[in-house]
Order: C-alpha cells, then sequence, then structure tokens
C-alpha cells in the first residue's frame, strides 16, 4: 500500500537482503476435463521451495487435491546462483503430478540470437 501512495520510503529505512537467486515457475492445466484430475507430489516438494497456489486447485470430499483447466500453482526456488534456483525448481516442479500439467522449460536460459 505505501508504495501505491509513494511513501515507502518514509515508512521503510533498510530492506535486508540475502545474496540469494531466486526462480519462479507457474505450473498450468491444460486439461480441460476437470474431473478426477488428481495431484500427486505436492507433499515431496523440498522445504525450503515456496509453493503459492491459483485458485483451480481444491480439495475434493475424500481431501485429495484436484486441479482445474487454468494456472495451478507457482513454485519458487532459491539458489546462491540463478542456474542452481532455476535447476533446483525444475526438479522440483517435475515431482508435482497431474493430468494436463505443462509449464515453460526456458526460465533463466541463455537465448543466442543468429545475427
Amino acid at each position: 500500500e505505501s508504495c501505491t501512495l509513494g511513501s515507502f520510503s518514509d515508512e521503510v529505512e533498510y530492506i535486508p537482503q540475502k545474496n540469494m537467486s531466486a526462480v519462479s515457475l507457474v505450473l498450468n492445466c491444460t486439461n480441460k476435463d476437470n474431473s478426477n484430475n488428481y495431484v500427486t507430489g505436492l507433499d515431496n516438494i523440498d522445504e525450503d521451495v515456496k509453493i503459492s497456489f491459483y485458485g483451480n486447485i481444491r480439495k475434493n470430499k475424500y481431501l485429495e487435491p484436484e486441479v482445474e483447466y487454468g494456472p495451478v500453482a507457482v513454485l519458487t526456488a532459491y539458489g546462491r546462483s540463478i542456474s542452481s534456483a532455476s535447476e533446483k525448481v525444475y526438479n522440483e516442479a517435475e515431482s508435482v503430478v497431474f493430468s494436463g500439467k505443462r509449464y515453460r522449460n526456458d526460465i533463466c536460459k541463455t537465448f543466442v540470437s543468429a545475427i
């Protein structure tokens, strides 16, 4: 809120920072058949990796997580370098399983353009 009002610098003198890099990856569901689209592997995600859920994941009557079409979750991994954080987030993304799972595979990759 203070950033929106332009008073952030008045309220905060110092923001502590770590010498770490972070990489975030959005997991999407491309399966439009939303019935019985169970999610497994969420319990296997490393505790260092932060996960934020969209509204497209919910628990069914048996308390099993299910996903619907669209964005499902954001995984954020930290590392001493961008490449280590990127490697970690991709490894954790592979452990989450549901039908129609898609995500970008080019996050933090070096692009070389031909001249």
